[in-house]
């Protein structure tokens, strides 16, 4: 008789086979790249477009994503042009200006905004300050509340009434681990995917923090560590990281040996990162992945086909073909779950309405006509000094 704990022994062996079988590679190279045409109108249920208010109180540009949070009934962007963190409602008007650029507590430094999020069960904005490092609180009007210690070199990308949820930048493998999950009182509770050690053999006077490829699909965080790490982690409920796809990009991977060798200068540095395949922005549907990588610092598009199990670059330098309302073609900044967001500066959409007119089929356009005359509205209300427009996708 098999005693209960040979028993717990033999169903985690089991659950490590079953993980690792669910393993995805994904080849992405430079080389002979297959192409095949996206289109919107077979990933989404609906589009919406949410221009900003303009008005000289809230002039903003340049919207940094990973900085910016978006509720039921708030938008909240950060502008690195003007340093500005502003609140709008989900209709895109202006709310409030939180906090102020500047050297107290209650402000931020330049490009010291690591990340922003709306609590609105306690109508509050939570903004982790990097100079110091630290977490602001305001109200929704943009009065300042309080301010707490964090670690230096964490970034938070989550957090709730009870837990922290932190990453970091691989600094020459450190620290010993990549993500952690903590207390309100910032007690470590949990850590996760060990760090991939390399030296620099040459200081080269300068930090490199590249952005982590983050979304939300399915209830679950997906995670794929900067430039090192080739896993895309799965977040469970109880912070355990799965891996579930492997990003193989061969000659193209900006290794630690590489990372390593580099020569002593920035220049060398930005080099050897122009050589790589650097990921970016990821999503997933019920048949795809979706990888925008940058190459030669230039974007690409691709998707992997989970039941052809194959990767196909998209014929496009800016996205998914808009076949839905005739609209720009577009690409999401972030996934969470059901939605995918993006932030287009207004000029991106100059000579869009005379494209329009012209369209010699527009009965091609699968959207409907509500849809394109909806976007035709939004064309008639912007011009190239507008305030950026956020556009909301709900995949089917």
């Amino acid at each position: 008789m098999f005693r209960p704990k040979l028993i717990v022994f033999f169903i985690l062996i089991l659950n490590c086979l079953t993980n690792h079988a669910q393993v995805t590679e994904i080849k992405l190279s430079q080389d002979n790249k297959e192409m095949h045409s996206m289109f919107l109108s077979d990933l989404i249920q609906s589009i919406e477009y949410i221009p900003l208010e303009t008005s000289d109180e809230c002039l903003i540009g340049d919207i940094y994503e990973l900085s910016s949070y978006i509720s039921d009934n708030y938008i909240l962007v950060y502008s690195s042009r003007s340093a500005q963190l502003l609140l709008f409602d989900r209709k895109g008007k202006f709310v409030a200006q939180i906090g102020h650029k500047g050297e107290m507590l209650s402000e931020y430094l330049e490009h010291s905004v690591r990340s922003a999020f709306i609590d609105e069960y306690n109508n509050q904005i939570v903004i982790h300050i990097q100079y110091p490092s630290r977490l602001n609180y305001y109200d929704l009007k943009g009065k300042f509340l309080r301010s707490e210690p964090v670690k230096p070199e964490a970034i938070i990308f989550d957090f709730t009434d009870e837990h922290v949820y932190v990453t970091y930048s691989n600094n020459e493998g450190k620290p010993p681990y990549m993500y952690e999950l903590m207390d309100r009182q910032f007690n470590v509770l949990k850590q996760q995917v060990k760090s991939i050690p390399f030296t620099i053999k040459d200081k080269i006077g300068v930090q490199i923090i590249f952005p982590f490829a983050r979304y939300m699909y399915d209830g679950h965080w997906h995670f794929r560590e900067t430039t090192l790490n080739d896993t895309l982690y799965k977040v469970g409920d109880d912070f355990v990281f799965t891996p579930k796809y492997v990003i193989n990009t061969g000659k193209y991977h900006a290794s630690a040996s590489k990372r390593a060798n580099v020569e002593g200068t920035p220049e060398a540095f930005f080099r050897l990162i122009h050589s790589c395949i650097m990921v970016r922005y990821m999503f997933e549907t019920r048949d795809y992945l979706s990888i925008c990588y940058k190459y030669d610092n230039r974007p690409y598009y691709c998707y992997y086909d989970k039941s052809q199990k194959k990767v196909f670059h998209i014929p496009s330098d800016n996205g998914i073909i808009n076949d839905y309302d005739g609209g720009i073609d577009f690409w999401p900044q972030w996934q969470d779950n059901k939605f995918l967001y993006a932030f287009y500066e207004a000029h991106h959409f100059e000579g869009e309405h005379s494209k329009l007119q012209s369209d010699a089929n527009p009965d091609s356009l699968k959207g409907g006509s509500n849809a394109i005359e909806t976007y035709k509205n939004l064309l008639e209300k912007i011009n190239a000094d507008s305030n950026p427009v956020l556009i909301v996708v709900t995949i089917k």
